[in-house]
Order: C-alpha cells, then structure tokens, then sequence
C-alpha cells in the first residue's frame, strides 16, 4: 500500500465546521491532508454568511501549500466517464438527471485528480462509490467514515 496522503471530501470541511467531536476525531486520525481546488470550490459556492466564509478562508489559507487541481487528463477522464454515464440512459437526459450529472461531474474531479496523485479521498458518503468501481481503483484510495450523528 501506498504512503497514506489524504483529500477530504467536501462534506468531512461541513462536519467539521459544526461538530467539535467529529473535527477532532478527524484531525487525530488523518494526516498528510492535501485539498482540491474543487473541494475549496463547492466550499465558497455554499459559504453564504460572513462566518461561513471566514470559516473557508482559514481553510483555504491553512492548506494553500498543499492544494491541487485536476488536470486536462482528469478533466478528460471525467468527460469519458459522464458520457458513459448518459449513453446509458439512451435518451436525452431529463433536467433532473443533467443536475445530478453535474453533482457528479465535481466528486468524479476530485477522485480522479487525487487519486492520480497518490491520495486517498475521505468522505462521509457514497457519492463516489461508482466512479471508484468505474475506475478500477484501489480499495485503499476511498476511504469511508461515519458522519457525526447531527447533520451540517
């Protein structure tokens, strides 16, 4: 197995910005943390209050050093595995499934571009369970964990 390096999830900087006990949980148990452009991304589109936003600035601040973005090889990865993806439903989408695409399109940047680099993704869901079986990865480069009892 691979050094253990690490990019969480959106959801793990969510959990953390409400949940003391999940945050130090967290901290203790990962380290090597590197964080994707995409992960700070959907952090500031969903930063809606002053707190919140000082909240992903700190974030972005702390890990600057340490941050990636995808690449045109994972952007044209990602490309080839949406379009699996649509060819599958054999219609045009509807406006529902084109969102969920989208959703996916993000998850699957962030596995891809991590993944390419040697990091395992951390998350509290299943999001990117099927871009981990499409790729063929590693049992070791997704790494699941229980979310804290209450929701962000």
């Amino acid at each position: 197995m691979p050094p253990r390096r690490f990019v969480f999830d959106t959801n793990i900087y969510r959990y953390s910005a409400t949940s003391l006990e999940f945050e130090t949980r967290i901290r203790d148990e990962f380290h090597s943390i590197r964080v994707s452009a995409v992960v700070l991304s959907e952090l500031w589109r969903s930063a809606q209050t002053r707190s919140a936003q000082a909240h992903v600035h700190t974030i972005e601040q702390k890990l600057s050093p340490f941050t990636f973005a995808p690449t045109h090889r994972d952007w044209r990865t990602v490309g080839q595995y949406l379009s699996t993806r649509l060819s599958k439903a054999g219609k045009k989408p509807t406006v529902d499934a084109l969102h969920a695409i989208r959703k996916e399109q993000n998850d699957a940047l962030i596995a891809l571009s991590s993944w390419n680099q040697g990091f395992a993704v951390v998350t509290c869901d299943h999001d990117f369970e099927r871009i981990h079986a499409w790729a063929k990865a590693p049992t070791w480069k997704l790494v699941q964990i229980p979310a804290p009892d209450s929701s962000p």
